[in-house]
């Protein structure tokens, strides 16, 4: 829906962090998500404490994913930034049942924000 334009980025951000973190619960169990997410897919926790920071409380009225008074939109290198950890991430969904020790995914990796 995304790449067809139907759904905004920041919901589909959204909508893939909480899918990982979900996919991290069922494997290893409830509590602490984020950090069960890091640990199973190797991705740096600051990757997913800014992804979560940017999809959940950001935009504006026709990007944000919810309805915050005084929302701030995403910046261009904030989108960029953001569209390339999607791509990691999914990237790295589909990977780890082939390599299941693959290089963690870090801030480096990513656009400077």
């Amino acid at each position: 829906m995304y790449i067809k334009g139907k759904e905004p980025l920041l919901s589909m951000a959204y909508f893939c962090f909480t899918h990982l973190l979900n996919l991290a619960e069922r494997d290893k169990g409830k509590g602490k998500r984020k950090e069960k997410a890091s640990e199973k897919f190797y991705i740096e926790d600051d990757v997913l404490n800014k992804l979560g920071c940017l999809s959940s409380a950001r935009g504006d009225k026709t990007t944000a994913r919810k309805s915050i008074e005084n929302s701030i939109p995403l910046t261009a290198i904030e989108e960029k930034w953001v569209k390339d950890c999607i791509k990691l991430i999914i990237r790295r969904v589909g990977e780890i049942n082939i390599n299941p020790k693959p290089n963690v995914i870090k801030m480096s990796d990513l656009p400077q924000l």
